[in-house]
């Protein structure tokens, strides 16, 4: 059976960084997590101020059902994790709306607040989420630096502040980066490399649904199709490649954009950039 998304539906792809797979694995790193040998499950523990925990951070606080003895699979871990980013997102969203009328974030500036709400709590250092909204960074690693004691740094703290901090409000001299759209034109240059690429091969490229001319997305796979429909390389208008197996989306999102000025392709896969025909040639390998 083949599932059917509006546009609408799928812009949503790109509203969490819940979605975001860097950022997950960012989260599951810097939480750490306990295995039961035996049966290789998450396993419930205390953390270090007593917390009953598991998975990657889901704690009793945000569950009552999470309990001591209590054991689940990776995947239950990885459902906990998103679904505590999403309520995190949201409070601070709210939280900045509030606090902060009149401004807005981008996506790194949420997943700074999202990482220190999940770690500590927004409220507790006002400072600190002030200077990161207004975008002063220098105030914002000083009161990072204080809210980790002013000593070294722990080793999540050490990351924190690698990935999000050191090198906010440096000037460098460094050409700027290209601009890579994902606009109307775009999307019809997509289709026609992607026509150009599946030529001579027994894969084509679908508009789907054919039924909708504008909000189409485009899905490279085998002509004709499987009898089970199944696996599809999808390109969404709004920036978004997921893979297809048949029966649902792949949860890792991977990205495409085009540079116009240079006629430069941007394909960001599980292994980085590369090129649109390895994304073609190497689907699952790159984004299932």
């Amino acid at each position: 059976m083949k599932i059917i998304i509006t546009e609408s539906q799928y812009k949503i792809l790109k509203e969490s960084i819940s979605d975001d797979q860097d950022f997950i694995e960012y989260i599951k790193d810097v939480e750490g997590k306990v295995i039961d040998k035996k049966t290789k499950l998450h396993k419930a523990y205390k953390d270090s101020v007593g917390v009953v925990t598991i998975g990657y951070g889901h704690s009793e606080k945000r569950d009552p059902n999470v309990k001591m003895g209590m054991k689940i699979p990776e995947t239950k871990a990885i459902s906990y994790l998103k679904d505590d980013l999403k309520t995190d997102e949201s409070k601070v969203k709210n939280y900045v709306a509030e606090k902060f009328p009149g401004y807005t974030l981008n996506d790194e500036q949420i997943q700074i607040l999202v990482d220190y709400n999940y770690n500590v709590g927004l409220s507790k250092f006002p400072k600190f989420v002030k200077a990161v909204v207004t975008k002063d960074w220098e105030t914002a690693k000083k009161e990072y630096k204080r809210y980790a004691g002013g000593k070294e740094l722990t080793d999540r703290n050490t990351k924190f502040f690698n990935k999000f901090l050191a090198n906010k409000g440096k000037k460098t001299n460094t050409t700027p980066e290209l601009k890579y759209e994902t606009d109307e034109l775009c999307f019809t240059y997509l289709e026609f490399e992607l026509n150009a690429l599946t030529q001579s091969t027994t894969h084509k490229v679908h508009q789907f649904p054919p039924s909708d001319p504008v909000n189409y997305r485009l899905e490279v796979g085998p002509y004709p199709p499987p009898k089970r429909e199944g696996r599809y390389l999808v390109f969404f208008r709004n920036g978004n490649i997921k893979w297809y197996n048949g029966n649902e989306f792949s949860s890792y999102v991977g990205k495409w954009g085009y540079n116009t000025e240079n006629d430069d392709w941007k394909i960001v896969g599980k292994k980085g950039k590369i090129s649109l025909s390895k994304a073609l040639n190497q689907p699952y390998d790159n984004f299932a």
